[in-house]
């Protein structure tokens, strides 16, 4: 669903676009993260349960503009998560957005470090997501 499936662009202005890709792919890394988060928060939704939830990468990109002198980047997180139950479903979406600024060029190990702790408080409060946990609980129920 994503509309890019880089993690990183950098944008030069008068050169083309440097495209970055994760090491691992990234619908991976959060599916792994998201799986351990719902377990640690008592969650249900296991293969054998009648509960289906979905998790969808709507958006997850950092974009760089890089200037001589200076940069700015843009972080954009965006997911959607689709959870049934039974005859009822849920649909949320949450976002996450941050930007830097600084001079000279934006450190990549930084930028990494940065995007990886807005995906997990993203995905934190996913989890913990009051409306989404009390609808898997009444879910688990029936």
């Amino acid at each position: 669903m994503r509309t890019a499936h880089h993690v990183l662009e950098i944008v030069k202005e008068d050169s083309a676009a440097q495209i970055v890709t994760s090491r691992t792919p990234l619908q991976t890394d959060i599916a792994t993260a998201f799986t351990a988060g719902l377990k640690k928060s008592g969650l249900d939704v296991s293969s054998a349960s009648a509960n289906q939830l979905r998790l969808v990468i709507n958006q997850a990109k950092i974009t760089v503009e890089q200037s001589l002198s200076k940069y700015a980047s843009q972080s954009v997180i965006r997911l959607t998560v689709q959870f049934s139950g039974g005859d009822k479903t849920l649909t949320k979406t949450f976002n996450s957005r941050s930007t830097s600024n600084g001079v000279l060029k934006a450190d990549m190990a930084v930028l990494e470090r940065d995007f990886n702790q807005q995906l997990s408080d993203l995905l934190t409060q996913v989890v913990q997501d009051p409306e989404l946990q009390q609808f898997v609980q009444r879910a688990s129920v029936q």
